[in-house]
Order: C-alpha cells, then structure tokens, then sequence
C-alpha cells in the first residue's frame, strides 16, 4: 500500500510491530510471572511463547476483526491479505506498540489482558502448544467429537472460516454393513473403518502428503468416488468417535461439545425430521455407550457446551 501511494515507505506498521512485539513480550511475561508463582522458569517461556505466537495473535486479532481496518495493496487485496495469519497478528503487534505510544504501559497492558491473555487456562495451554506446532510448520491434527447435534461439524466450518486448514469428517469412514461384525452395535465405535482413516488420512498428514482417499456414501451404503486434499499445517478431524483411543495419539488437541437434551432434540428433530426417531432410539444411544466406556468428554483439552452457541 505505501509503494502504490508513493508514502514514505517508514511510515508504515511495521516500526510500530517492533515495538509492539516488545512490549507484548514484557507484559506477557510479567502476567505468567505473577499469574503462576510456582511455575519453572522453562514452562513459562514455552507458555508465553505459545500464548503470543503468530496463530495466537491471528485469532485474537479476528476476534476484534482488525482485518477489517487494514490498508493494503492491491496485490494483497486480492490474494486475502486481509485473512492471512502472518499479517493480522503482525498488525495485533502494532496495535499494541500504538497502545504503548499513545497511552504508555498501563494501556498497552489492559488490551493484552483482555485481547490476548485472558485465555491463559489450561486448555489454551493445549491449543498454545498446537498453535506452535503450526508456526514450525509442523502438522497439526485437532479432533472434534461430542454428542449428537452439539454442533461439531458447525465448529470445523468456523475453523476453516478462521483458518488456512484441512477439515476431515468421521462419517466419511463409516464400514460399510457387510464388513461389520455381527455384534458391531455392542462395540463402541464398532462402524468406524479405523485402518481405512489411519492409511488415508492421519498417516499421510503427519508425512505432510497430499491425502487421497475415498469418504463412505451414507445414502448409498458404500464407498464414494476419490478425493483428495493438497497437505496443510492445520487438520481438523470432526465427527463422533474421533475421540475414541486408537486415534487420541495423533491429536494435539481434542474439543468435545456437548449440549442440553431439549436442545439436542430440537436440533435433530429439525435436521432430520422423520428420520429423527432413528436418532433418539438408536444412534444417540450408541454414542452415549461410546463416551461412557472411554471416558471421551473427560479426556478432551477443551469440553464446551453449546447450548446456547450452535444452531446445528
């Protein structure tokens, strides 16, 4: 944008990001130091190191939509400059560097705090962790299961919204009937092809390979055309029974979502309609036999209810 408008190329946000990146890195630092008084020295730089890092700092800075706000070249412009992790949370630097200038350090601090650092729980621990995976270009699967209609699928789509990523869906790899074991609905997961999804899906994304695979034609009871999809740093894999023990390895993180009862019946009745009574008297009751015997909801970095955020 400054070359195209011939301003002085120094006037720009990126003396401001230097600062900012200082700044941020001073106060994140003095909050973890205060916040955890019994946490090492090394926890510490690996937290705020994944509190503060580029992926960090990019869904903080859509979460107050500052994209919006951006000027940018046209070459930017059309190539989604204005989505792009490295540039957004570059500009969330800047914002607090002008924070710094205008307001001094009590300013600049009270913006961190509530933008950035107020996600300094456990679970952001997790997805601090994976977020830095993400910056050393290192692949990164995160698993989304929960109960029916608590709006998973919904979920990976806001991911994909938010970020340059793969979505993978758990009823792609459904087993086809004649190759279920007589008693598969006494076996949690039992419909669940799990060699099929570790070859062509959490295999060749680890090696970051271009996946081929073949997702399971729920209206037809069989096996689907190929897809494929091109390697990315950022893998989402969506579904019931994603959280289930032989595919928790390769996660590094999990979310469930769960829902009230009144709410899951609504929003199945409506998703499904007749279909529904299919729902109540045989697949909410497998899935629940399924979290129970592997305890899934306990076992997730991050357990939300969704009540009130999903219209599934």
């Amino acid at each position: 944008f400054s070359n195209e408008q011939k301003i002085n190329k120094y006037k720009n946000y990126e003396r401001l990001e230097f600062l900012g990146d200082a700044v941020l890195e001073l106060l994140s630092s003095q909050f973890f130091f205060e916040t955890y008084p019994e946490m090492p020295e090394g926890e510490m730089t690996k937290l705020r190191s994944s509190m503060v890092c580029e992926l960090a700092l990019a869904y903080c800075a859509r979460d107050i939509s500052l994209g919006d706000y951006l000027l940018l070249g046209k070459g930017e412009e059309t190539t989604g400059g204005r989505t792009r992790d490295s540039i957004i949370s570059d500009v969330m630097e800047a914002v607090i560097g002008a924070l710094y200038l205008d307001g001094g350090l009590s300013v600049a601090d009270e913006f961190v705090k509530k933008y950035i650092l107020s996600r300094g729980s456990n679970w952001m621990r997790s997805f601090g962790t994976a977020a830095e995976d993400v910056e050393k270009e290192k692949p990164v699967i995160i698993g989304i299961d929960g109960r029916c209609g608590s709006g998973k699928t919904g979920l990976a789509s806001l991911f994909s919204k938010l970020f340059d990523c793969n979505v993978f869906h758990m009823d792609d790899f459904y087993l086809p009937l004649e190759r279920r074991l007589e008693n598969w609905k006494e076996i949690p997961g039992g419909n669940i092809d799990d060699r099929r999804l570790t070859d062509e899906i959490l295999k060749p994304v680890q090696r970051r390979e271009t996946v081929f695979y073949q997702p399971y034609d729920c209206g037809e009871g069989k096996i689907g055309k190929p897809s494929q999809m091109r390697p990315k740093r950022l893998n989402i894999l969506e579904g019931s029974y994603s959280g289930h023990p032989f595919f928790r390895e390769n996660y590094q993180f999990t979310i469930f979502l769960t829902c009230s009862k009144e709410e899951q019946k609504r929003r199945l009745q409506r998703r499904e309609g007749g279909y529904f009574s299919v729902f109540e008297e045989q697949w909410i009751p497998f899935e629940e036999q399924y979290h129970r015997c592997y305890d899934v909801e306990k076992r997730s970095d991050l357990c939300l209810d969704t009540s009130e955020f999903f219209d599934s």
